[in-house]
Order: C-alpha cells, then structure tokens, then sequence
C-alpha cells in the first residue's frame, strides 16, 4: 500500500512540475539559438554585439563587410515566452544573455530568471534531481518491503 502512495506522489509531482519545466525548456532552447548566432557574429568580425543590439544579428547595421548575417531566424524577437525583453550585456571580454522569467523581476540572470544552457556536457540541474528523487523513492520502497516481511 505504501508503496503505491510512493508512485502516486512521484507522477504527481512529476507531472505537476512538467508544464513548467516545458515553458522553461523552450525558453532556454530560444537562448541557445540567440547564444549561437552571438557566436557566429563574434567569429566573422571579432567581437560580440554591443550591450543591447542583439537586432545586429538580423542586420548589418555596422555596415561592416566582414558582417555575413542574419545570424538568427527572421522571426525572432529577442522577447521572452511573456513577451518580455530578453537582456543581453557585453562586458568586453564576454556576454550575458537572460530571461527575466515570469516573475518580470530582472535578478542579474539569477533566481527565477531563465539563461542558456550551459556549454559542454554539463547535466542539467533538474535532471540529476528526477534521477535523485527515483533512487530515494527505490530505497524508500525497497526498506518498506523489508521491514513489512520482517514483521511477518
């Protein structure tokens, strides 16, 4: 019976947190398709867009000829999910891009605010907590299973 209770509050609350997490997930993968086209503008003319003219990755308003863009789809906006500015700001040496998230409060890309995935193989903090709450909810049933046949 406990056991059950278990995998009842693992699917609620699994289930609970996946609409979130995918509103979540789009808005980072729309971060790495910005973070990409920041890249590719930084490898044709040697810098990173200035602090807020993410719009230099749709047009060559630099007019320089090293400029071989749009390095985003058309239809982008640089807007978040809530319709929200996306806040990009170069310090010279390197960039941060964010959402502020759906509590529009702008918390320096921390808090709830939404950044790009990390580069690298890095696992995702969310992740490694599913996998973390599974393996406690096996020993919890596994010890729950013992102490019921030790009764016995």
């Amino acid at each position: 019976m406990l056991n059950k209770i278990f995998l009842m509050v693992f699917f609620v609350v699994s289930s609970a947190s996946h609409a979130n997490k995918s509103e979540y997930e789009a808005e980072r993968h729309n971060l790495d398709e910005i973070v990409v086209g920041v890249e590719r503008f930084k490898g044709d003319l040697g810098y990173y867009p200035n602090s807020g003219a993410l719009n230099d990755l749709h047009v060559n308003s630099i007019g320089s000829i090293n400029w071989k863009g749009p390095y985003v789809s058309a239809d982008e906006t640089f807007k978040d999910l809530n319709g929200n500015e996306l806040i990009y700001k170069n310090n010279g040496g390197a960039y941060y891009l964010y959402s502020i998230g759906a509590d529009k409060v702008d918390d320096g890309g921390m808090g709830d605010d939404i950044r790009p995935h990390p580069s690298g193989d890095e696992w995702d903090f969310s992740i490694l907590t599913a996998v973390l709450f599974f393996i406690l909810m096996l020993v919890l049933i596994f010890l729950y299973t013992i102490n019921k046949k030790s009764y016995k």
